[in-house]
């Protein structure tokens, strides 16, 4: 054991964060703790991955699936809206592991940003997103300001909102590396984005196994179809956004059908959640990358 340690290296440990397996690591704690209801035991694994990621990675991509899985982690049980309205996460010792688990992940972030120099990398006549960006930050630091409704802690909130859309998109958009070519990306977003709607698939098929008000009278009762983390709304955009980008691995990848499965289930899970705008729209995706998936890409 020792001496296999001592053959790991950085470059080792950055193939790892930057390969197939750390996203199905990931995908899979933030599985177990959202069934079992040890979300914030589970989030202690999840949150170093993340932070580790951003130390001893020179890319942003691992972030990807750890971001974007992060909030999958609340389970129905602990979950603080809705059917349990549960204090879990805001009493005792989580509330502090949660803001501390946060705060890590920004200082880690703020780190890598700041280690790889990537303000350098800001040109704003050559980079035209970052004018529109600018003005929907400053659209949040002042909406609200002229009504009466308005007070200096909607300040707060506004600045949380010019980080999420703000700072987070130039990290993700000049913290890539040079190896992160769209012909390396693309591959690599459709297998997260199968990872992630894999994750929402089998949430809901558990609460549909557990739950006792999901079906009534033989029909499915939409505001039964919550998860820990959203309502049948959110949980069924969600999956509705992921198809398309699915649908790259079923027309560019050897594991097509593998793909077209998950790609299947992902909307078939979509027009469950019984959200009218998910059942639309996810049906709309889903028809138009068949059809297109007929007559473009290598497995037609």
């Amino acid at each position: 054991m020792i001496t296999y340690l001592k053959k790991l290296d950085i470059n080792t440990i950055r193939a790892f964060y930057m390969g197939r397996i750390y996203p199905i690591v990931v995908c899979g704690l933030v599985l177990l703790g959202s069934l079992t209801g040890l979300e914030m035991y589970f989030n202690f694994l999840v949150t170093a991955l993340f932070v580790s990621s951003l130390f001893i990675c020179t890319s942003t991509r691992p972030m990807i699936v750890s971001l974007c899985t992060y909030i999958f982690q609340l389970s129905t049980k602990n979950s603080p809206s809705l059917i349990n309205n549960s204090d879990y996460l805001y009493t005792g010792w989580r509330i502090v592991a949660l803001i501390v688990s946060i705060l890590s992940i920004f200082a880690a972030a703020f780190y890598f940003f700041f280690k790889n120099k990537l303000y350098r990398k800001i040109d704003i006549k050559r980079d035209k997103i970052i004018i529109p960006i600018a003005a929907l930050c400053l659209a949040f630091l002042v909406n609200g300001a002229f009504s009466d409704s308005w007070v200096p802690m909607s300040l707060l909130f506004a600045f949380l909102q010019t980080v999420v859309y703000g700072f987070i998109f130039l990290l993700f958009f000049y913290g890539l590396g040079d190896d992160d070519t769209t012909d390396a990306l693309m591959p690599y977003l459709s297998y997260v984005s199968a990872l992630m709607a894999s994750v929402i698939i089998i949430q809901l098929a558990h609460l549909f196994a557990t739950a006792d008000n999901v079906f009534v009278d033989g029909s499915i009762n939409k505001e039964a179809v919550v998860l820990g983390w959203g309502i049948w709304n959110l949980v069924g955009a969600c999956l509705a956004m992921l198809i398309p980008v699915i649908f790259w691995g079923v027309m560019h990848s050897k594991y097509s059908w593998a793909y077209f499965t998950v790609a299947t289930l992902t909307w078939l899970c979509a027009v469950l959640t019984m959200s009218r705008n998910a059942l639309i729209f996810a049906s709309l995706a889903y028809a138009t990358c068949v059809i297109i998936a007929c007559f473009r890409g290598n497995y037609r």
